[in-house]
Parts: structure tokens; sequence; C-alpha cells
């Protein structure tokens, strides 16, 4: 059994500890676990910082190693 490094949902986090996630995590070997884009309030704010979208945020910030576990709602 393995650990992850969590963030829980994209919106709670400044754009710097996005990236000192996804690096943590690829020290360790291990994935990021991170809510995305359950509430409108997560697009909203991605597109405040200049991004598309949630996830186009984690992937500019290299915050999703081999094994990212991303959640959404359905």
């Amino acid at each position: 059994m393995r650990g992850v490094v969590g963030l829980h949902a994209s919106f709670t986090v400044s754009d710097e500890t996005i990236r000192e996630a996804g690096a943590l995590a690829r020290q360790h070997r291990v994935g990021v676990h991170v809510h995305v884009a359950e509430d409108q309030a997560d697009v909203a704010d991605a597109r405040r910082r200049g991004y598309a979208g949630p996830l186009e945020r984690l992937l500019e910030l290299d915050a999703l190693p081999p094994g990212a576990i991303v959640g959404t709602s359905s």
C-alpha cells in the first residue's frame, strides 16, 4: 500500500502548492489525488487565474504524474 499527495479540490490551493504537490509526488513516486470541476467555482477559479479550465491548470503546472487520481462529480 502506498500513499498519494492529496490536494482536495484544485480551487482551494495556489499554483505554487499545485506545483509543489506534483514535485513531491514525483520525488516519492506516488500519485496526486485531486478533485476537479466538482463545482462551477473550480472552473471559474481556473479561468480567473488564466487557464482554460481546472484540468488544464493541473496539466500546465505539471501536477499529474503517473498514478494521479482525478475525481469529478457525475
